[in-house]
C-alpha cells in the first residue's frame, strides 16, 4: 500500500538461532527436571511424616498400655526430624544450588521423544563453545564408554 509505513518486526517476533533455541529448550528442561525432583522429594517427605504420625498414634493409643513416655516421644520425634532434615538437605537444598547437566537434560528429552534418535544428545555433546561442565561430562562419558565396550566384548 502506498500510504502504509513500513515497521520493523517487534523484538519478540524475531527468529532466534538454532543454538539459542536448543539452549532455551535445554534450560527449560533442566528447570523442569529440577522442579519435578524437588516436588517429588517434598511430597515423599510429607507422606513419610504423615505415615510416622499414623504409626505413632496407633502404637501410642492401642498397642502400648499407657502410651509412650515423654522421653520416648521426644526421642522418636528427634529421630524422625533428623531423618527428614537429612533428606531435605540432600535432596532439596543441594539440588537448588546445583545445575542439571545439559547432557542429562538432553537424554531426558530424548527419552520423552524417541524420534530424536540421539540427535539432540550428539548435538549437545559435540557442539563448539560448550562450557566447563559440559567438558567434564564429556570426559566422564568417554571414560565410561570403553569400559562398557570392553565388558561387552568379553561376554560375546
Amino acid at each position: 500500500m502506498a500510504g502504509t509505513p513500513q515497521t520493523a518486526a517487534p523484538v519478540s517476533k524475531q527468529y532466534v538461532d538454532y543454538d539459542e533455541y536448543v539452549d532455551f529448550q535445554l534450560e527449560k528442561a533442566r528447570n523442569h527436571i529440577k522442579a519435578t525432583d524437588i516436588f517429588t522429594t517434598l511430597t515423599t517427605l510429607a507422606a513419610a511424616f504423615i505415615g510416622y504420625l499414623l504409626v505413632f498414634v496407633v502404637c501410642d493409643q492401642w498397642l502400648l498400655e499407657g502410651g509412650f513416655s515423654d522421653w520416648a516421644r521426644m526421642a522418636l520425634l528427634a529421630i524422625v526430624v533428623a531423618g527428614l532434615g537429612t533428606v531435605l538437605a540432600r535432596r532439596v537444598i543441594v539440588p537448588l544450588v546445583r545445575r542439571i547437566h545439559p547432557l542429562y537434560a538432553a537424554r531426558m528429552i530424548e527419552q520423552a521423544d524417541p524420534e530424536l534418535k540421539s540427535n539432540l544428545l550428539n548435538f549437545v555433546r559435540h557442539r563448539p563453545g560448550a562450557d566447563a561442565t559440559d567438558d567434564r561430562g564429556r570426559r566422564s562419558w568417554s571414560r565410561r564408554r570403553p569400559r562398557r565396550n570392553r565388558l561387552h566384548h568379553h561376554r560375546s
